[in-house]
């Protein structure tokens, strides 16, 4: 399976050699570790690999676009990499060597995802997101319309959460895509980017409350995977690398005045990172306790497929994978509803033991190749019709959200990403049986024309066929 195109930067790249010479580096720091005098050494140095190639992989691959498994690899780099480094500092003196294997088995799998399915296979750049004016000033009106309405919803409470987030998640995606369209080859403006931030900054303001960062990070992340279509350089993926860290100390100071706020004085100056932190701490947890419990035989996958029937419907509807280990180390915590994440590693080793480790690298390695060829072929096309933005929006949110994966596995990925689909569907649905056909943007001959003029290099506006722009791309 492979795309139709390869991104050029990605040629001469050779996946076997690749994986080798990967692979080579991270027995070597296997070697290091030393049963005599600590695994400190070699989990600092496993750390390391695991940042230094997930940072790789995501400025390498896709060029400047962010690309599924760029976002996966980043991903891997925070919950693996930087959390190794943290329990080298913080962990127990000396450090188990049960730390060690899990940080080696979080590289290794990236590694081998990375050259057996995603490794020369970067999507096409495409450096404007050609469209009509009717699409673009449609989808900036949709996107402001259910921002604004579940801004409006915050201020319910939280009986309507899930609901609003998610609205207001999809109305930034559309938002953004509307004014990322480009109809005559503009450049996209600093009023647009600041259009951008603003509603972020909107979002964080009302409907953020200090819990639920990584759903914050992830729809920046969706936003910077539609600006990024529109920079020739890697200036976008820059400014991700620069803007996560300080975007998430933000988020982190909000989330201390918010536990503060709920649990008195005696919650500040907690150490916020845990929910970074403690997922690799958790996967060790879960190695360590083999065989105290039984497998989960694929019963927390089951859970993610069911999991939008109502338990009223079903009271008996099995648990996702971190009520389950609230069940398994913190029982106590059961009524209180806690969970527990021990990131995508620890879902397949709590499922099906060692050998879930490869059925992960199969399974999440050609979902993830496939998200990036569902996402690229729609860039490929002109945004010249609600449901080509439909669909951008769709793919761009369920390549976002693949830090969820890897943070605590499929059944958060499902609830999140997937009520934020919920939402658009039955807004594209609604609007579909709202407008007359007649009047359908980028339906009949005036998308067959953008389409065809798109293809030629015309950019076709309402109809006639004009010079598309091939200046300079945006700066």
């Amino acid at each position: 399976m492979s795309f139709p195109w390869d991104d050029p930067q990605m040629k001469g790249t050779h996946p076997a050699s690749g994986l080798t010479l990967t692979s080579a580096a991270g027995v070597v720091v296997l070697l290091l570790g030393d049963p005599h005098h600590g695994y400190e050494l070699g989990q600092t140095l496993m750390s390391g690999l695991v940042i230094v190639f997930g940072v790789w992989a995501f400025w390498t691959h896709g060029g400047p676009q962010v690309t599924a498994a760029g976002a996966y690899s980043l991903a891997t780099t925070v919950f693996v990499g930087y959390a190794g480094i943290h329990w080298v500092q913080n962990g127990p003196d000396p450090l188990p060597a049960v730390f060690f294997y899990a940080t080696a088995a979080g590289y290794f799998t990236l590694v081998a995802m990375y050259f057996l399915f995603w490794a020369g296979t970067s999507p096409a750049y495409r450096p404007l997101m050609r469209g009509d004016s009717k699409t673009s000033t449609w989808a900036v009106n949709a996107g402001l319309a259910a921002l604004l309405l579940s801004v409006g919803l915050s201020f319910t409470g939280e009986t309507l959460a899930i609901g609003y987030r998610a609205g207001a998640s999809a109305g930034i995606v559309l938002l953004t895509i509307g004014l990322a369209i480009s109809p005559r080859g503009e450049r996209f403006s600093w009023g647009k980017r600041l259009l951008v931030a603003g509603a972020l900054g909107l979002y964080v303001m009302t409907i953020f409350t200090g819990y639920g960062r990584l759903y914050v990070v992830a729809l920046a992340l969706g936003c910077g995977i539609i600006v990024c279509s529109r920079f020739k350089g890697r200036r976008g993926k820059l400014a991700g690398l620069v803007g996560v860290p300080v975007v998430a100390a933000g988020l982190t100071i909000i989330r201390e005045a918010a536990a503060v706020e709920r649990y008195g004085e005696v919650a500040r100056g907690q150490d916020t990172s845990t929910s970074i932190t403690s997922p690799l701490e958790t996967f060790v947890r879960l190695i360590s306790a083999q065989g105290q419990y039984p497998t989960g035989d694929g019963s927390t996958f089951w859970a993610t497929l069911v999991v939008f029937i109502p338990r009223a419907v079903w009271p008996e509807k099995p648990v996702g994978l971190g009520a389950v280990l609230v069940r398994m180390f913190e029982p106590e915590q059961v009524r209180s509803g806690g969970s527990i994440a021990a990131l995508s590693l620890g879902e397949w080793f709590y499922n099906f033991g060692w050998m879930g480790l490869p059925l992960m690298v199969l399974v999440v390695g050609l979902v993830v190749r496939w998200l990036d060829r569902r996402l690229s072929r729609t860039l490929t096309h002109p945004m010249s019709s609600r449901r080509s933005v439909f669909a951008f929006a769709a793919w761009v949110t369920a390549v976002a959200g693949l830090g969820d994966v890897v943070w605590v596995g499929s059944f958060t990925y499902m609830s999140r990403v997937g009520f934020t689909l919920i939402v658009l569907g039955v807004m594209f649905v609604v609007m579909a049986a709202a407008t007359p056909k007649r009047s359908k943007v980028g339906d009949g001959e005036d998308d067959a024309a953008t389409t065809v003029a798109a293809s030629s290099g015309v950019v076709a506006v309402r109809g006639r066929a004009t010079a598309g722009t091939t200046g300079p791309v945006d700066g």
